[in-house]
C-alpha cells in the first residue's frame, strides 16, 4: 500500500517538474519583444520546489515501504505482549508465552499440515496419507506437481509459518506420497 502511495507521489512530481520545466515565461509587449514576466518565474520557481518536494517524499516513502517489508519477513507479532519474534520462536523471548499454541494453522481439507513434519524433522505418515488422500480426490487424472501447484497459496503460507526448509521438506514428501498413491490406484484398476 505504502509502495503504490509513494509510486503515485513521484509520478506527480515528475509530471509537476517537466510542466515547470518546460513553462514558458515571456510574455510579449505591445511592440511584439519578449521580456520575462517575473510573476510567471514565481509560479515555476513554486512548481520546482513543490515537485523536488514532492520526488523526495516519493523516494523516502518508497524506501521506507521497502524496510519495513523486510523487517517483518521471517518474523510474527506474540499474541500475549505484541511484540516482534522470530517465526521460528517456541517461546516468546519478552513474555515467555508458549508461541506453539498461537501458532496459526495451515489447512488443507480440513487437515493441519503444520503437524505433518514436527520440529525433530520426525513425518507423522498417518496424517500425510490423509491429506494426500484428499488433495488426489477429484484430480487422480493430473500429475502429482500438477496437484501441488493447484495448492500453491497454502503451500505459501507453510513458508510464511515454518520456513523455506520445513516447505520444501513437506513438498517433496507430499508429492512423493501422491505419486505412491497414483501409482497404486492405476495398479488396482488393471
Amino acid at each position: 500500500m505504502i509502495k503504490t502511495i509513494s509510486i503515485l507521489i513521484i509520478s506527480i512530481s515528475i509530471i509537476a517538474l517537466i510542466y515547470s520545466l518546460n513553462m514558458d515565461v515571456t510574455v510579449y509587449t505591445a511592440l511584439g519583444r519578449s521580456v520575462n514576466n517575473i510573476g510567471l518565474i514565481a509560479q515555476r520557481q513554486i512548481f520546482i520546489i513543490v515537485g523536488c518536494t514532492l520526488l523526495i517524499i516519493g523516494v523516502l516513502a518508497y524506501i521506507a515501504a521497502i524496510f519495513i517489508g523486510n523487517s517483518y519477513r521471517g518474523v510474527e507479532i506474540c499474541p500475549a505482549c505484541v511484540e516482534k519474534v522470530k517465526a521460528t520462536a517456541v517461546v516468546c523471548k519478552h513474555c515467555g508465552h508458549n508461541l506453539d499454541k498461537s501458532r496459526r494453522q495451515v489447512l488443507i481439507h480440513g487437515v493441519d499440515v503444520l503437524n505433518i513434519i514436527d520440529r525433530n524433522g520426525d513425518v507423522n505418515t498417518e496424517n500425510l496419507d490423509a491429506l494426500s488422500r484428499l488433495m488426489l480426490d477429484g484430480m487422480a487424472e493430473h500429475t502429482p506437481l500438477a496437484i501441488l501447484v493447484s495448492y500453491h497459496p497454502e503451500l505459501e503460507k507453510i513458508k510464511s509459518v515454518h520456513g523455506i526448509e520445513y516447505s520444501n521438506r513437506f513438498e517433496y514428501l507430499i508429492e512423493k506420497n501422491i505419486a505412491r498413491l497414483k501409482g497404486g490406484k492405476s495398479g488396482n484398476n488393471h
